[in-house]
């Protein structure tokens, strides 16, 4: 009975143990493709950016959009409802 409570003990420590190498690597992985992608998305952003005409001074404020998608359901007597909401941010 002994040999069976030390062998179970070792093998859910071995267990953990791998659990634990698993989840950090996955974390490592994760943080890695992160930090590419953030490095990644700072020097295309800047490059992509369109070039602004000398005589155009004038400056676009970002404004929202709130677009509402309506329907009418003639057979429940319904005077409509909203289907689809969606908010778009744009920042010319």
């Amino acid at each position: 009975m002994k040999r069976w409570r030390c062998a179970f003990v070792i093998f859910a420590v071995i267990l953990v143990l791998s659990g634990a190498a698993y989840g950090f690597s996955v974390y490592k992985k994760y943080r890695d493709t992160l930090k590419e992608m953030s490095a990644a998305g700072v020097s295309d952003q800047e490059d992509s950016l369109p070039e602004a005409d000398e005589g155009d001074d004038k400056e676009l404020d970002p404004f929202a959009l709130l677009l509402f998608g309506v329907s009418e359901r003639e057979f429940l007597n319904d005077a409509g409802c909203s289907d689809a909401i969606m908010l778009a941010m744009v920042n010319p």
